[in-house]
């Protein structure tokens, strides 16, 4: 049996080395208690640090944690006072939770802190192997905050198997774990993973380790001990700088329908430490939840809020909180957030405006253009054809169709558009000798007397521009019937000389019958 011991001690040595390192691993990622998972410790980087924690509601009945701050390396610690603030619920808490604020002068190092409870939480068992051992609480055997029914059972080969029991309201704020020694005079080690189970119809739990034996006899004694487990946290101030919230928003209107936001920031003791913000706005009308989130990382104001982030005509709200710029060397969480601040935004031609205004206008331009150049297009061809012109004229045109003079004066004669100025100017003239001509003939033909005409000089002689000038002849009249009562016209010469062989109206007089 000795000998069988002692082969198993050998090998259980080596793989309680080997699982001793994974079981170390696997208790690096453990849960904390509900304190020591809670607490937060942040400074102002100049005078002040402040720790946060929380802790259910539940377990102050059976016992108070206290936060300590460790010196250095050593056991002794400085208790922390601390203030409960307000209850809330926790997602690791049956029930409400209380939440501490701890306010202390700033160290600029790294701290160390670890929860105690207000009095000693113990069980301890002397066990000897090949027996079954078990012991009550020491020393408050009634506390209900203490773990209970300690017990160990060896397996006969290598292993020893203890378990305790501890209300379960007391396990949110302290982990129990076994530590146990093989002699009075050896060092204290720590059995590293703990299992949990639930106890039916009671409010306790029951928790158990296994301890790897290496030197298994009868005569083998091993002391356990069943206590808290030590928690602790390093907090580097350097690494938690909180500022205050930034004070005193305003956001003002700039061109082009911006909106300026100003701030005046907590300043650091330390000027190199930069700092960033988030900015947080949302529609007055609508909750805050509906927020829209804006990171800053300008050290100093302002920030412009682009017209495109912003609707017209609408009324917002904003706040924000500031925390030190993140770097190698200084970090920390955000501030609280500040008082939030409201403006309203003036209203905003869409930018689809414009071009479509634009086209309308050159299209209005184009229309309005093309129509009145066509009104007036018109009204010139209209005042064309009110000008007075002798080719239009009915009167001049009955008198060549009705008349023998038709015969001897062909229609071109009268049409001034397409003729030289030399043959327009003859054509007058003809006319004005014509117009004379029907007066006299309607005056006589009316029995009224005919007025008083020089016939020799009915036809004037008229100077072209550039030309010879040349005279024009009276025109023979002749009568084919003559009448008291009517005279008709007869056909007449025009000769192109005042010398030509043709009777004059004094010649023509003259042989009339009486």
């Amino acid at each position: 049996m000795i000998e069988l011991c002692g082969q198993a001690d050998m090998k259980m040595e080596f793989c309680s080395i080997i699982l001793g390192l994974v079981l170390a691993l696997w208790v690096g990622d453990a849960r904390e208690s509900v304190p020591m998972q809670s607490l937060h410790c942040y400074n102002d980087y100049a005078v002040q640090t402040t720790c946060v924690w929380q802790e259910c509601s539940e377990a102050r009945h059976f016992l108070n944690m206290t936060l300590f701050k460790m010196h250095d390396n050593t056991m002794n610690g400085m208790e922390i006072p601390c203030e409960s603030r307000r209850v809330e619920e926790h997602t690791d808490c049956q029930g409400s939770h209380v939440r501490w604020v701890c306010p202390r002068n700033i160290s600029f190092r790294t701290d160390i802190y670890i929860f105690k409870p207000d009095r000693e939480l113990q069980a301890e068992l002397n066990v000897t192997l090949f027996q079954t051992e078990e012991a009550s609480p020491l020393p408050f055997s009634g506390d209900d905050g203490q773990p209970k029914n300690l017990r160990c059972h060896f397996n006969g080969v290598d292993r020893l198997l203890c378990s305790w029991e501890v209300r379960q309201e007391v396990t949110s704020s302290v982990l129990f774990t076994l530590f146990y020694k093989v002699t009075q005079t050896s060092e204290e080690k720590e059995c590293l993973q703990v299992y949990e189970e639930k106890v039916s119809d009671i409010p306790y739990v029951q928790q158990h380790c296994e301890i790897y034996v290496t030197n298994c006899n009868h005569t083998s004694q091993y002391h356990v001990t069943v206590r808290p487990k030590k928690e602790e946290k390093h907090i580097d101030a350097s690494k938690h700088i909180k500022v205050l919230a930034p004070t005193n928003l305003t956001v003002t209107t700039k061109e082009d329908q911006e909106y300026e936001l100003r701030w005046v920031k907590h300043k650091l003791q330390y000027g190199f430490i930069k700092q960033s913000y988030q900015v947080l706005y949302w529609k007055a009308d609508q909750s805050s939840e509906a927020a829209k989130s804006i990171n800053i990382s300008n050290d100093e104001p302002p920030f412009i809020f682009p017209s495109q982030m912003l609707e017209s005509s609408t009324c917002y709200r904003a706040k924000m909180r500031a925390r030190v710029n993140a770097s190698s060397d200084y970090n920390g969480p955000w501030s609280e957030w500040s008082e939030e601040c409201a403006w309203q935004t003036g209203h905003v031609v869409s930018p689809l405006i414009l071009p479509f205004m634009v086209s309308v206008v050159t299209i209005i331009l184009i229309a309005t253009g093309w129509c009145s150049c066509k009104y007036l297009f018109n009204k010139k061809k209209k005042w064309e054809e009110k000008i007075p012109n002798p080719s239009k004229s009915q009167l001049v045109q009955g008198f060549f169709q009705k008349g023998p003079l038709g015969n001897l004066m062909p229609s071109k004669l009268v049409v001034f558009d397409n003729q030289s100025h030399l043959e327009k100017v003859e054509q007058i003239n003809n006319i004005q000798v014509l117009h004379s001509m029907v007066k006299v003939i309607l005056a006589r033909s009316s029995g009224t007397e005919a007025p008083n005409m020089d016939l020799r000089n009915w036809y004037h002689t008229s100077e072209v521009p550039g030309s010879a000038s040349f005279s024009a002849a009276p025109c023979a009249w002749h009568s084919s019937q003559r009448t008291s009562h009517s005279i008709a016209p007869a056909p007449f010469a025009c000769v192109g000389s005042p010398t030509a062989d043709t009777p004059s109206w004094e010649d023509k007089k003259h042989h009339q019958p009486n």
